[in-house]
């Protein structure tokens, strides 16, 4: 047999049941906030951690950043030495130096040059040969066929100063042969003088043959001095007028010509 509920006990009943339901949902309710909360700051944290990495990379990357800026500065105030460092005073490695210039040449200064012929860096960079000398073979030295006597460059085998060797200086009417003194071609050396015994009347032909007064001396000969007038044989002759000497010593007009400015003529060419 069924009992009789009254109405409010079945209200208080619902009511307290919808009471316990409201307490379980916030519970529910409070622990999912919990949760939530819960899950926000290990999310936060994360975030956080996350950040300070950013941070950290950005600082590192700044700090990278500065040392690369810091080394480029320092390599600005303290250029690395140039392979041709020293080169200004025209020395340094010259080995090292010629890697930069073509074989056979050698790196001096701004310029690559033969160290064996030129004159302003012989056998090394700087070496300036002086003045009258050549560079051949790296060394300072006078041309082919020349020898240095004191400060200039003279052929020995022709120098009247110098002939044979420094110093040997020649009389003054003799010239240096060959590296030897002596007198010119054509002359003689009689007594303390070269002479031409070609022409010399007192020296004709050879040391010490005078010539007879009115006579000259003519290719080594004693021979009449004619003056204006032509020798022929031992005679002299005015060859613009002779008859029998006209222009020449052999030339003879013939009868009824006369010789006039040294040719003959007959009366009809006067």
């Amino acid at each position: 047999m069924m009992t009789a509920v009254p109405t409010s006990a079945r209200t208080n009943a619902a009511g307290s049941g919808a009471r316990v339901w409201f307490t379980l949902l916030l519970a529910a309710a409070v622990g999912c906030t919990g949760q939530i909360d819960n899950a926000s700051r290990d999310e936060g944290q994360t975030n956080a951690l996350a950040n300070a990495g950013r941070g950290g990379a950005a600082t590192h990357r700044a700090g990278s950043s500065s040392e690369a800026a810091g080394s480029a500065s320092e390599m600005t105030s303290n250029p690395p030495s140039s392979p041709y460092e020293g080169e200004g005073e025209g020395q340094g490695d010259e080995e090292t130096m010629s890697a930069f210039c073509q074989p056979g040449l050698n790196r001096c200064a701004d310029a690559c040059v033969m160290l064996s012929s030129d004159p302003g860096n012989c056998g090394s960079c700087g070496k300036v040969c002086e003045a009258g000398l050549s560079c051949h073979d790296g060394l300072c030295r006078c041309e082919s066929g020349m020898d240095r006597c004191d400060t200039a460059c003279v052929e020995l085998a022709r120098d009247a100063k110098n002939c044979g060797s420094c110093g040997h200086a020649c009389a003054a009417d003799e010239q240096c042969i060959a590296g030897q003194c002596g007198c010119g071609v054509g002359q003689l050396r009689c007594g303390d003088k070269c002479v031409s015994v070609a022409e010399d009347g007192n020296n004709c032909g050879a040391c010490g043959t005078v010539c007879e007064a009115g006579d000259k001396c003519t290719r080594g000969q004693c021979v009449l001095d004619c003056g204006s007038l032509t020798l022929c044989t031992d005679m002299c002759f005015d060859t613009t007028k002779d008859l029998n000497h006209c222009g020449n010593c052999t030339t003879v007009c013939m009868a009824g010509q006369t010789c006039t400015r040294s040719r003959c003529r007959t009366a009809t060419m006067q």
